[in-house]
């Protein structure tokens, strides 16, 4: 009975091992051109797939202690970003996607091609556990090429490379 019980943490230690990333895993897969140039101009809103003060405040404090390029504003999943507050383009043109964060009105005019879904456009065509950059004024959405079940720790290395460190 010891070795099973011995086994199965063993193997679940190791899986969750193999699933955690390095920055230099993260560096490799990174595509940096999912990074606008001119990021901080604007207030880059993080659009996240969560409705809790609790998400909310972790997702900043993250962005805080990582981000420095400029502004950011986090929106939780029930905040309509195409409506009032946050429909100026020249003052919030970038939003970075979290996971399945924008809701299929938000998707209603973006343009079927840029989603990356070849069915259509809409949640489903984005990973659960992955950033994208939407840039607003073109409708087009850029995967970063991070992806993992850790969230936060692809969010923090995502926001030091927008802030132009170098990540390794």
């Amino acid at each position: 009975m010891k070795k099973i019980v011995l086994a199965s943490v063993l193997l679940l230690s190791i899986s969750c091992f193999c699933n955690a990333q390095s920055k230099g895993q993260m560096g490799r897969r990174i595509k940096l051109e999912s990074i606008p140039k001119d990021l901080a101009k604007y207030t880059l809103l993080v659009k996240i797939p969560y409705n809790t003060n609790h998400w909310v405040n972790k997702i900043s404090d993250c962005m805080q202690n990582h981000y420095t390029a400029g502004s950011f504003e986090v929106v939780p999943y029930k905040t309509n970003i195409m409506e009032a507050h946050y429909n100026d383009t020249s003052k919030y043109k970038y939003v970075l996607l979290i996971g399945n964060s924008m809701s299929k009105t938000e998707f209603s005019g973006l343009r079927p091609k840029t989603i990356g879904n070849p069915n259509g456009v809409g949640p489903s065509g984005i990973v659960i556990t992955a950033l994208y950059m939407l840039d607003r004024s073109t409708d087009v959405v850029s995967y970063s090429g991070l992806d993992a079940q850790d969230i936060m720790k692809i969010i923090a290395y995502y926001a030091e490379r927008m802030s132009g460190k170098d990540g390794e």
